[in-house]
């Protein structure tokens, strides 16, 4: 299952290619290509790439997607063995390309090796008071933490909680007036308070850091020489926000670093009755209905508590795959245009295998298709002046693993990569293009660099000439896509970014992911754009400029 390309090599079909007398091509392409390619004379608009762009056909599309989405593969999840069949099949392809490998000991794989972080044991005992025998609360439904914001390991233990308000100190209002925090553990509320509609902290509707800003909270806690902080979080938001966020089962890591300067358990506010008595919890419904309406009521609230808490590690073992085509201009080919896709998705869950077609298989195989396709355009005479590094992720699923991974042990200097073009979901459309399926999101080609942005606007208009739709490019966007994909580990750096992506469907992150649903001509078409645009960047005869930091 490794190579199930047409038997046809790449020189024999590029021969074939180049026998059609130049009146055939223009023909072809005329038929082909939007009337707008033809805005541009052919001496200014370089012929032999158009050619060499028909490589990427929807043919080979199908076969690297059916291949990549098929059961076999058991849905490619990190550090299984079907992620490291697609590697071996992404890696076979490049070799089929003649794409020269950069990974470990002249390989395509870059090894990516990192601790997975679990949840061990979950103890937290209470007692109301000396009569009553102890209560255990139950994790993930009466309090969560996130692995990231304790310790490996960590015991707390006491007879009472020191109640801080909402753990604020602003000169409209403090929580730190009458008590002292050093050694204590905090019972702290979450948000600021309020009068009418008013915040107090801010004194206007809008609310200020100390409800935005949870780390300046704990950070002033630490300060205070607090040992932990227990926050109580409304039970709606708790239920709500827990199973995604704070409750996940594991997090990789090569080192587990805390968010926070100090623990940060939060409570499900349904479950404080059962850690005081009810004289001590009916006094602290009072305090906490004081601190709501702007009245300072910090105080000590007696309850018994045992926390034993502890997180366990294994190591996990995975590769990026990765391969570049060398630049052949003197000054510039030590600079990088990096073309990425990630090729791991969900696994198998409980006996269901999550396949991802879309996601993400046609991302993977246009990235297979297009260094295909540059590589005969490079070896046939046609320069590029940068080089083009291709780089397939693992992990992304995981927490953009494989794309954290490279930045942080590039196979590159950093400071020379000059554009990372990234590719996610390009095989389906969202029902807000149901009347018209060319299109294709575009997230963040103008954040650091506009060239890129007026590269990929160039680029299509001679070529398929899509709707480049920027819904999700602001970075504000409830959805927070600018975040959620491989491109931001670049971005992040400060090099120019941008994300492709087809939108979001009803089959996104469900085992029901299947190629029965993809629009290979859209995989096609999209390929070819990011096939013209990387050329774009790559010949680029200025300076690229980045925001490069370390």
């Amino acid at each position: 299952m490794y190579n199930h390309h047409i038997n046809t090599t790449l020189k024999e079909r590029s021969r074939y290619l180049s026998c059609i007398n130049l009146i055939q091509i223009v023909i072809y392409l005329w038929c082909l290509s939007p009337l707008t390619l033809w805005s541009q004379t052919v001496s200014e608009r370089s012929l032999p790439a158009f050619h060499y762009s028909y490589l990427i056909t929807q043919s080979e599309l199908r076969q690297h997607i059916q291949i990549l989405a098929s059961d076999s593969l058991e849905g490619r999840g990190f550090g299984t063995m079907g992620s490291y069949k697609a590697g071996d099949y992404i890696a076979a392809n490049l070799k089929s390309s003649n794409i020269i490998p950069i990974g470990d000991r002249e390989t395509y794989f870059q090894p990516v090796v990192l601790n997975r972080w679990n949840r061990g044991k979950n103890i937290f005992e209470v007692t109301s008071h000396k009569e009553s025998a102890n209560d255990v609360l139950t994790p993930g439904i009466d309090f969560t933490y996130s692995l990231t914001e304790i310790p490996s390991v960590l015991k707390l233990s006491g007879d009472h909680y020191m109640f801080a308000g909402y753990g604020i100190e602003d000169k409209n209002y403090n929580d730190y007036t009458y008590i002292q925090a050093r050694g204590e553990v905090l019972l702290m509320l979450d948000g600021e308070p309020t009068i009418g509609s008013m915040n107090l902290i801010s004194q206007s509707s809008s609310r200020s850091d100390w409800s935005n800003n949870l780390n300046k909270k704990i950070a002033l806690a630490a300060q205070k020489g607090a040992r932990a902080v227990f926050l109580i979080v409304d039970s709606t938001r708790f239920n709500k926000v827990n199973p995604t966020v704070f409750n996940k089962a594991s997090v990789y890591a090569e080192q587990l670093s805390n968010k926070y300067p100090i623990p940060v358990i939060r409570i499900n506010e349904q479950a404080l009755s059962r850690m005081f008595s009810k004289k001590e919890f009916k006094r602290f419904i009072k305090l906490k209905q004081g601190v709501q309406k702007g009245k300072v009521s910090s105080n000590y609230i007696i309850g018994k508590f045992n926390l034993d808490l502890s997180l366990s590690s294994t190591i996990v073992r995975d590769r990026n795959v990765v391969g570049i085509i060398k630049g052949n201009d003197a000054h510039l080919k030590d600079e990088y245009i990096v073309l990425s896709a990630h090729f791991d998705h969900l696994g198998t869950q409980n006996g269901e295998i999550y396949n991802g077609a879309d996601d993400n298989a046609t991302g993977t195989s246009a990235l297979i298709a297009v260094a295909k396709a540059l590589n005969a355009l490079s070896s046939n005479g046609y320069p590029l002046k940068r080089s083009v590094l291709f780089l397939f992720c693992t992990g992304e699923e995981s927490g953009l693993l494989g794309s954290k991974y490279f930045v942080k042990h590039p196979l590159v200097p950093l400071k020379d990569i000059k554009t990372d073009i990234n590719i996610d979901m390009i095989g389906r459309s969202d029902d807000l293009h149901s009347e018209n399926e060319n299109y294709v999101y575009v997230i963040g080609s103008d954040k650091i660099n506009p060239l890129l942005d007026k590269t990929l606007k160039e680029n299509n208009a001679l070529s398929v000439a899509y709707n480049l739709d920027y819904t999700y490019n602001d970075i504000n966007h409830p959805l927070k896509l600018y975040y959620r994909s491989d491109h931001y580990s670049f971005a992040e750096k400060g090099i120019p970014s941008v994300f492709l992506f087809g939108g979001f469907h009803e089959d996104y992150h469900m085992a029901s992911d299947d190629v029965d649903f993809i629009n290979f001509k859209k995989v096609e078409d999209l390929s070819r754009l990011i096939y013209f645009t990387t050329i774009g960047m790559a010949n680029h005869d200025g300076k690229i400029k980045t925001e490069y930091n370390e």
